[in-house]
């Protein structure tokens, strides 16, 4: 007998695990879930053991009842790069020969510690008798490690994949038709910020900052010299527009390296601009009050929180809770 794996989306963060899983024909969200990782949080620091992890993890997938389950999850961290070339008009037999050939120039580690995989996207000038191709690297020692986890965990994983690409396809299945001007992404995360820009639902452009939401509960927690937990619940109530002396310095810090970002679009692709591009925001930090208009401010550009335009959300789902936070754990579990 045969029987339907459901596609689960899962991202381990710092501090939480989430889920997502879609319906069949990936309109309609079918679950969502999210579990803290809880443990022992020191003064000053706030470490996690494998067993913390695994809790969370269990606690998040045990809640969906969808019964035989392929887990896709995120692999992210420094040995990572996301680039975008160009190449003559090869078939794709050449291209497989050709991305490893070229690629490997852009990757600051050896080709064979990496995991290489690409997707042709129209190149960036329309018209033009070029092959696009934007590719991923991975270290193989950062993807194997997950696995290895993940195994011990029990977990059916079926696949990994990277932030650039589940940013990029949850993007595309949201705000379809956007193919004539580049839309700006900036996913706050954890620990890390990923910068992209997309353009009919693929990405050309990717910059990850070591800056994230935790980097902001940490000079909070320094400036009142308070435990963790504290200081997190105090973030998440934080209004952006109070411009509290504890935030401000690595604020500005994230902010000009998000504007940087965007201005080295421009460097990279000589002719191209993202001035009159949309910036959309995600992830947990994006949440914060009033964050949107202080980049606004900084960057000069619109900012939104990425809204769900095409997702349908289930009525036992409160729609301001969830959305901008999953967006990662929805483009996982998109085919």
């Amino acid at each position: 007998m045969f029987f339907w794996k459901n596609r689960v989306g899962l991202d381990i963060g710092q501090h939480s695990v989430k889920a997502a899983v879609l319906s069949s024909d990936g309109k309609q969200i079918v679950y969502l879930a999210q579990s803290e990782i809880e443990y022992k949080k020191e003064y000053f620091e706030d470490k996690s053991t494998e067993e913390d992890i695994r809790r969370a993890v269990l606690k998040t997938l045990d809640k969906y009842n969808g019964g035989n389950n392929s887990i896709v999850s995120l692999v992210q961290g420094e040995g990572m790069v996301g680039k975008y070339i160009e190449l003559p008009p090869l078939s794709d037999k050449e291209l497989e020969v050709a991305v490893p050939s070229v690629a490997h120039k852009m990757i600051p580690f050896p080709l064979n510690e990496v995991d290489l995989n690409f997707i042709s996207v129209p190149p960036l000038n329309p018209g033009e008798k070029k092959r696009g191709v934007f590719f991923t690297a991975v270290k193989k020692s950062i993807i194997e490690n997950h696995k290895s986890m993940l195994g011990r965990f029990k977990v059916d994983l079926v696949a990994t994949e990277t932030p650039y690409i589940a940013i990029s396809k949850e993007f595309a299945r949201n705000h379809p038709g956007m193919n004539s001007v580049f839309s700006v992404i900036v996913h706050v995360g954890d620990s890390r910020t990923c910068v992209m820009a997309v353009r009919g639902g693929v990405p050309y452009y990717a910059r990850d900052l070591s800056v994230g939401g935790a980097d902001f509960t940490y000079a909070f927690q320094m400036g009142y010299q308070s435990p963790w937990n504290m200081v997190e619940k105090y973030k998440k109530e934080y209004d952006f527009n109070q411009c509290e002396v504890n935030i401000e310095a690595i604020m500005g810090n994230w902010m000009n390296e998000v504007k940087r970002s965007i201005d080295f679009f421009s460097t990279q692709f000589p002719g191209q601009t993202l001035k009159d591009s949309k910036v959309y925001i995600s992830g947990g930090s994006a949440l914060a009050a009033n964050l949107d208009k202080r980049m606004e401010q900084n960057l000069g550009m619109p900012v939104l929180l990425d809204p769900w335009d095409k997702l349908t959300l289930p009525r036992e789902y409160e729609k301001e809770r969830y959305h901008a936070i999953f967006n990662l754990a929805l483009g996982l579990a998109m085919q």
